[in-house]
């Protein structure tokens, strides 16, 4: 039988119609969804607490929303849109279910990630003086910097379940260049030049999804966490994207971020 599934989404009307589009290919799927804003903390505090009362167990995480090269916006805590939806929810998320993975373990982690971090952001790597792109805002390079982000989280989060003991294998992952709803906030120039990307280069929505299937059940991977990934092997990132050093500063500043949000949630 088919092991439950449960998709965190913003848009449940988007949501129910995923759904049904699986359960039509796959009768016997048993997905569910609970929503979940990741650009909005007490969303993310609301799905964990929801998923915790209903569930006892936890196998996989796939962190994979996100937003691409939007206009300078904000999330409703205040944090620059890419940098708190594509990192700091994520960041939230698994620290609230971080238990259950540990107990339920041996468990996975998988971080959807970009090669636009090292396109985009490896020359100069994270940007401490300015997290929330509140200097010269440019919406690549906020973006490049968010899928950074991703992949030193990924491999600190790695580095410190082993360090525990924890059989919870974490890997980030680059998906590929796939037409999804991600191109929404592209001016049409951008938009057109990204679809022909897609056509000459670029991946189906099952091819680009195949790297996140690997990274979330492929035997070898056991155990074998802090990679990145990249067509269903383990890749090579930028050197910005192996700074361990970077990758505990940004947990530390991320942890302070997001305490002082959620003191009083």
């Amino acid at each position: 039988s088919c092991i439950p599934t449960l998709a965190g989404c913003r848009n449940e009307e988007r949501a129910e119609g995923a759904i049904k589009d699986i359960t039509a290919e796959i009768p016997s799927a048993k997905v569910t969804n609970i929503r979940l804003d990741l650009g909005d903390l007490k969303s993310v505090k609301a799905f964990a607490d929801e998923f915790l009362s209903k569930y006892e167990r936890l196998d996989i995480l796939i962190n994979n929303a996100g937003v691409m090269s939007c206009p300078k916006m904000v999330t409703k805590d205040g944090f620059d849109m890419q940098f708190g939806t594509n990192h700091l929810g994520h960041f939230y998320l698994t620290q609230l279910l971080r238990d259950m993975l540990v107990k339920s373990a041996p468990s996975r982690v998988v971080v959807l990630s970009s090669e636009a971090h090292a396109m985009l952001a490896a020359k100069f790597g994270m940007n401490f003086d300015d997290l929330q792109n509140e200097k010269g805002y440019t919406p690549w390079n906020a973006y490049g910097r968010s899928k950074l982000a991703n992949l030193l989280f990924a491999r600190e989060l790695d580095r410190q379940m082993k360090e525990q003991g924890a059989k919870v294998t974490v890997n980030a992952l680059h998906p590929g260049v796939i037409k999804t709803d991600l191109i929404r906030h592209l001016n049409p120039l951008m938009r057109f030049g990204f679809k022909m990307a897609v056509a000459f280069s670029g991946k189906n929505v099952p091819q680009g999804a195949a790297t996140t299937v690997y990274a979330a059940v492929a035997e070898e991977l056991e155990g074998n966490g802090g990679n990145y990934l990249d067509n269903c092997r383990i890749g090579k990132s930028s050197k910005a994207g192996r700074n361990m050093d970077a990758a505990k500063r940004l947990w530390e500043m991320s942890e302070k971020i997001i305490a002082e949000k959620t003191s009083a949630f």
